[in-house]
């Protein structure tokens, strides 16, 4: 409207001044030329109607709202979808601080995401994507996953493959090891699920190394005492605990984390607890052999 009532008065004057030159029909072209120009721009930039376009596009996905207002959107209902962006959300943080073995880190979180959320795979490049450039805040993340999902064990598991990606690299930083406390407290979970975490994969680049350099090493006694002081921290309990301590800690963990507990939450859930069953059978079947070995 503001183009049409400036054009007009600026035809007119070159209408009378023209006196049938060609220079008026010159002008009148470059006119309409410059109004298309300007209408096309206004349509561009109206900002309701992309925003209407961008939710349609990402299929009435929270990422849209996330991206504006950098925080998770917290009325969003708890569905595969939106449990994977939160958790997207999260990796990225974690991938930021400490970018050793970027491609491995890659491959490793795309086989978690395909395997576990096999509905909502289709959407994890756009939103994997989108995240890299502009995540959501741990604070806002870790609210909605707190109100969504009441169970400890299940949040654990998300604290277990955050974990899992700062050790792909087979080393811990301070920084990512910072970043997963801050994670831990947010999640409301206790410190000893977070050491308990790091120590199973403590315990496995352990043995990694171990099996590298079993030629070299001699001190069986030193070795021995790592390992225990490792497992004792799988059970979370110290490492002076008497062997009663330590049948104690087992049978408690071991029935928290039963694979049978987790059947209704889905297979991907079940692994995810045998995997983590086995690590704790793993610590205690150990220090019962160092036990009965001193006897």
């Amino acid at each position: 409207m503001l183009l049409t009532n400036t054009f007009l008065p600026l035809l007119f004057f070159f209408l009378k001044e023209s006196s049938g030159n060609y220079t008026f029909f010159l002008v009148v072209i470059v006119l309409i030329i410059l109004n298309r120009i300007f209408n096309d721009d206004a349509t561009i930039y109206n900002s309701e109607e992309n925003t209407k376009y961008g939710k349609e596009k990402f299929n009435n996905s929270t990422l849209f709202e996330n991206i504006e207002k950098k925080t998770f959107n917290k009325f969003s209902p708890l569905n595969d979808k939106n449990l994977m962006e939160a958790t997207i959300s999260l990796t990225v943080t974690m991938l930021f601080k400490d970018r050793t073995d970027f491609p491995q880190k890659i491959i490793f979180i795309k086989k978690y995401f395909y395997k576990k959320f096999t509905s909502s795979s289709q959407y994890f490049p756009a939103l994997f994507s989108h995240h890299l450039k502009n995540h959501c805040t741990n604070e806002s993340v870790c609210f909605w996953i707190n109100k969504k999902i009441p169970s400890n064990q299940e949040r654990i598991n998300i604290l277990y493959f955050l974990a899992g990606i700062s050790m792909v690299d087979g080393n811990l930083s301070k920084k990512e090891h910072e970043l997963l406390v801050e994670i831990q407290e947010l999640l409301k979970l206790e410190t000893k699920d977070l050491d308990s975490i790091i120590a199973m994969f403590t315990r496995h680049e352990e043995s990694k190394k171990e099996q590298e350099e079993r030629k070299s090493i001699t001190n069986n006694e030193r070795r021995t005492k790592a390992k225990m002081e490792t497992y004792c921290t799988i059970l979370e309990i110290p490492s002076t605990s008497t062997f009663e301590e330590i049948k104690k800690a087992y049978r408690k963990l071991a029935m928290l984390n039963h694979p049978d507990k987790f059947e209704k939450a889905g297979p991907d859930m079940v692994n995810i607890a045998k995997e983590r069953f086995l690590k704790i059978q793993e610590a205690y079947e150990f220090l019962e052999k160092v036990h009965l070995s001193k006897k």
